[in-house]
């Protein structure tokens, strides 16, 4: 007498770092992180961690109207899994040696054995990835504080498109603690533009543009698109799962007898 429901939600998993002046860390050379990103195995992610039930995911999620870059794209070009190609970029980088980073995530949910998958891929192009397991608390409070090399999160729900790209943005109190000697002019103007575009049909381009830059030359990079389940009886009516990741759905349910 139970019935089952599922969907894509907002919360889409991403590995974060920081860029700060000074500081030489060898990921502040773009080819490090594009190879960093070039040899995540997502697809291995989805079926190892979630048997499956995941996807594809851009700085946009899927499922957030218009906006996302096409699945499509993100298999064959953006977050594609390109081994040859990230050790190539390493090299081209002089750190064909690798060298030694401390990921942070919180010990909750999927984010560890994600994380386990990450220490993985990363062996390959010889960066040795130590993992700080935190509580949430601590976990929030070290993002707060920008105070981390690499970070494993989550994402959340965004009212208006620019919410999901907002913090690679100068203009943002998250860039200045967080990433302060990143550079991406091409991203900065397509985001710049589309917050004083009203036009959708306009501003759709622009931000389709920002997110190809920013894979380009990735500070975060999206890794997977999570599903929902919801369980509950029969008797619930007019349930769902809520792209959200809240439970709004709860707003709108009654029994029946």
């Amino acid at each position: 007498n139970l019935q089952v429901l599922s969907n894509l939600n907002a919360a889409f998993r991403e590995l974060q770092m920081t860029i700060k002046p000074g500081r030489n860390e060898p990921w502040a050379d773009v080819r490090v992180r594009q190879a960093v990103n070039f040899a995540i195995n997502r697809q291995q992610i989805i079926q190892n961690v979630y048997s499956g039930e995941a996807a594809y995911t851009s700085y946009e999620p899927p499922g957030y109207g218009p906006w996302p870059l096409s699945e499509s794209e993100l298999k064959t070009k953006y977050a594609k899994f390109d081994l040859p190609r990230a050790k190539k970029l390493m090299a081209d980088a002089g750190a064909s040696k690798g060298f030694s980073v401390e990921m942070t995530i919180v010990g909750l949910q999927d984010y560890p054995s994600v994380a386990a998958l990450l220490v993985q891929h990363m062996k390959e192009i010889n960066i040795d990835v130590k993992i700080k397991s935190t509580e949430i608390g601590t976990f929030a409070a070290i993002y707060n504080a920008g105070s981390y090399d690499w970070f494993l999160n989550g994402r959340g729900m965004r009212g208006d498109v620019d919410g999901y790209v907002q913090e690679f943005h100068p203009a943002s109190a998250t860039f200045r603690t967080q990433t302060p000697a990143y550079r991406n002019l091409k991203a900065w103007k397509m985001i710049g533009n589309g917050r004083i575009q009203l036009d959708e049909k306009k501003r759709l381009p622009m931000y389709k543009q920002a997110q190809a830059e920013l894979w380009n030359n990735p500070i975060q990079m999206p890794l997977v698109a999570i599903r929902k389940y919801q369980v509950f009886s029969k008797r619930v009516q007019n349930m769902y799962v809520a792209f959200s990741d809240f439970n709004t759905g709860l707003r709108t349910t009654w029994l029946s007898s």
